[in-house]
């Protein structure tokens, strides 16, 4: 006769990742570089990692979105839970990450966070002593969110200077077509170095300079053809 006590039931991927959630227990914050404790993505993935493999799960982390802006990186993430015994998954997001960096490590850095605080809510994880947050990169995110609004707004001074150049070149009733003509390209070619840096660090605002620039040559030429026409007659 088979004991009842030995028999065991396999559990679903859902009732897995509840066994996850009930052991995958406390982490402590450590002391660090900081000024203040935390808890590192290593921290979080090993307390996972070894709840997995006792369970038979496995996890895969996908990015959603990217996205840079200066050496600001952001992602969304999801993650992919299977059941290495059924082959159920099931995928749990979105989440937001942000990593900070002037050279190639931003986007790496992004992603690490994000999936930290995936395992971090999705699991429950109690972590020790407050909810963490990352000062030391809040902080960083806000100091290059100022520069940005202030490079933005120096960027907005030179688009209007352009726009008031041009246009006054071209109202200039002081000088005759041939004159303004020069004085225009002149003024267009030695502002070509700025403008490209415009198109790299505000691509949308060069888009809009270049449409005021076309009309306004339009405009010109318009200008120049009634002139011709007024002084043939």
């Amino acid at each position: 006769m088979t004991n009842p006590q030995k028999i065991q039931t396999k559990q679903n991927i859902r009732q897995k990742i509840h066994t996850v959630m009930k052991n995958a227990g406390y982490i402590k914050k450590k002391n660090s570089n900081m000024p203040y404790k935390s808890v590192t993505h290593n921290d979080v993935t090993d307390a996972i990692r070894n709840q997995f493999n006792k369970v038979g799960l496995i996890i895969i982390p996908l990015v959603k979105s990217s996205n840079r802006d200066g050496n600001i990186h952001s992602v969304t993430m999801s993650v992919k839970i299977i059941d290495i015994d059924s082959g159920e998954s099931l995928e749990v997001g979105d989440y937001p990450g942000t990593g900070i960096d002037n050279q190639d490590k931003g986007f790496g850095k992004a992603v690490s966070y994000a999936f930290k605080y995936i395992l971090q809510k999705l699991f429950l994880l109690e972590i020790g002593d407050d909810e963490e947050v990352d000062r030391n990169q809040v902080q960083a995110i806000d100091k290059a969110t100022k520069a940005k609004a202030e490079s933005n707004k120096v960027w907005m001074q030179y688009i209007t200077n352009y726009i008031s150049s041009i246009v006054g070149i071209i109202n200039n009733e002081n000088k005759d077509f041939e004159e303004k003509k020069k004085e225009l390209n002149d003024y267009v070619e030695i502002e070509a170095p700025k403008k490209s840096e415009l198109s790299k660090e505000l691509p949308a605002a060069h888009e809009e300079l270049d449409k005021r620039i076309a009309r306004e040559k339009k405009r010109f030429k318009e200008m120049e053809v009634k002139n011709v026409k007024s002084d043939g007659n």
